[in-house]
């Protein structure tokens, strides 16, 4: 299932700015994905789950509303803050988590 991560970027990179209500219901998905994902898993998909991020400054109203509604609950989860955060050796850091 968590391999629809990149999945699931490519659909909304490819989708045009006029699909406003459309691309929000893909970050929806990242976002709910990237809330019950392991660490493994966050840390194999980390460039996926730092451009969520980004899309707060989306020109589309819907997009950036829905990445403003995902990101508290992607930030209130420590795997995800590890795995995105500045750390330069994710994997790492969740191997050691899954190994717990």
């Amino acid at each position: 299932l968590y391999s629809a991560l990149p999945l699931l970027w490519a659909l909304l990179s490819s989708l045009p700015a006029g699909h406003g209500g459309t691309r929000a219901a893909v970050v929806r998905c990242l976002g709910r994905l990237g809330q019950h994902a392991h660490a493994t898993t966050l840390a194999a998909q980390r460039g996926v789950m730092q451009s969520i991020i980004a899309l707060l400054a989306d020109p589309s109203a819907e997009v950036a509303t829905a990445c403003s509604v995902v990101l508290p609950r992607l930030l209130g989860s420590a795997s995800f803050v590890r795995v995105v955060g500045l750390n330069e050796a994710p994997c790492e850091e969740a191997e050691a988590e899954a190994a717990e």
